[in-house]
């Protein structure tokens, strides 16, 4: 199963700045081992914990995300992953490290809100994810329509009776 993001991708999309990702995920997870990650340039230490359910999380979105493409597209996406998957997976991803207070703030709302768009355009085939090939299409068993079944506008007499060539 392929991974559509990183834990870069992840921590950019909880804010991408240490004070942001601290608040989202909740400073007291600070203050055990880190280790340093970098955000578009900029480097801060993140404790292993949160980083290893980022990486749980990703692959868990990444699963959710891989199923419902090969649902809709019946392939998986080409590599490089277009861009705006490796998003969508890293908001999925996000949405489920972050802590609430039973409360959704509105940067998860939001979140959470194109995830679902997202889901919904995978399921109609609206977007390019670089798939080759045509999406198979499905026919009625030959048996049924030899039978005579789904044969409209005619009756079992009429198909029985007839003098096929």
């Amino acid at each position: 199963m392929p991974t559509y993001a990183t834990r870069e991708d992840v921590l950019r999309e909880l804010g991408g700045d240490l004070e942001t990702i601290q608040e989202r995920i909740g400073l007291r997870k600070w203050g055990e081992a880190v280790t340093e990650v970098t955000v578009d340039g900029l480097a801060f230490d993140v404790p292993d914990s949160i980083l290893a359910r980022i990486d749980v999380r990703i692959d868990q979105a990444s699963s959710r995300l891989n199923t419902a493409i090969l649902a809709a597209y019946k392939g998986e996406p080409a590599v490089p992953y277009p861009p705006h998957l490796v998003q969508a997976t890293a908001q999925l991803a996000a949405v489920q490290c972050c802590v609430t207070d039973g409360a959704r703030p509105d940067y998860l709302r939001e979140m959470d809100n194109d995830v679902k768009a997202y889901f919904a355009q995978i399921a109609e085939m609206k977007l390019d994810l670089g798939i080759e090939g045509p999406r198979e299409s499905h026919r009625a068993p030959a048996v049924f329509v030899a039978r005579g079944i789904g044969i409209r506008g005619r009756t079992k007499l009429d198909v029985e009776g007839c003098e096929c060539e």
